[in-house]
């Protein structure tokens, strides 16, 4: 999926979570304290939910929440991108995941690595809540129009785009006035803040770098930080490097 559009909510409170990496204590500590309403609240994720934190099996499963809606992650993709390999490409893929966290998925047995990468697979690349976007890395261009437009082109252009778009880090670092267009604020991920979420433009940047032992934040679709929760999971090393 490209692109999933919902309407803003007229009946309770949006929220969007930076990039929990397996840090599940951490986000539902965080969860905790916003007094959340399942029946009329939701909340969305910049992606980035699997990999590196120690319980990422329990994060996957925040996808079966009806409120719960996520972007994919270059996170998200890595383990589609192991499935997909083959022979020796799959073999080195496997030592280059485990090195970005993956262990726990290499662990798995096949049918399991399957529904789940079945169920990332799902993911759109970008979601908007009205005019607020939310997409993994980076908008890619200064026209968010252009970004979706992309997307659905031609099929070596849209994978390039793709790419760009939950692996990039070129916004990142853009001055301060940058402003997308075509949306009112977007929410991204991917690059950690751990100073604090970095706001350029109308872009807010929100994985404050949980899994790397600092903290792990929600913000409103206002840009409003309203948990800012220190991390308490511990980090999961990979045999890779053991």
């Amino acid at each position: 999926m490209i692109h999933k559009h919902f309407e803003p909510n007229t009946k309770g409170t949006d929220y969007v979570v930076g990039d929990i990496h397996g840090c599940y204590a951490t986000y539902m500590a965080a969860f905790d304290k916003l007094n959340f309403n399942p029946e009329t609240d939701r909340m969305f994720s910049v992606g980035d939910l699997v990999d590196r934190g120690a319980h990422s099996l329990s994060c996957v499963d925040l996808l079966k929440l009806p409120y719960f809606h996520a972007v994919c992650g270059n996170h998200e993709q890595m383990p589609i991108d192991y499935l997909d390999n083959s022979d020796f490409a799959h073999r080195h893929y496997a030592s280059t995941y485990s090195a970005n966290g993956g262990d726990w998925f290499l662990d798995l047995h096949a049918d399991l690595q399957k529904v789940i990468a079945d169920k990332f697979r799902e993911l759109p690349i970008v979601i908007t809540v009205g005019d607020v976007a939310i997409v993994h890395a980076d908008p890619v261009y200064p026209d968010f129009a252009r970004l979706l437009n992309d997307l659905d082109g031609p099929e070596t252009h849209a994978e390039y785009v793709k790419e760009r778009a939950i692996w990039g880090r070129v916004y990142v670092y853009a001055e301060p006035e940058t402003y997308i267009g075509g949306c009112e604020r977007m929410f991204l991920g991917h690059t950690p803040q751990v100073a604090g979420p970095k706001v350029i433009g109308n872009m807010h940047f929100i994985d404050t770098g949980s899994v790397f032992g600092h903290s792990l934040t929600i913000c409103k679709l206002d840009g409003t930080i309203v948990v800012n929760e220190p991390n308490i999971d511990k980090r999961y090393v990979s045999k890779y490097f053991r």
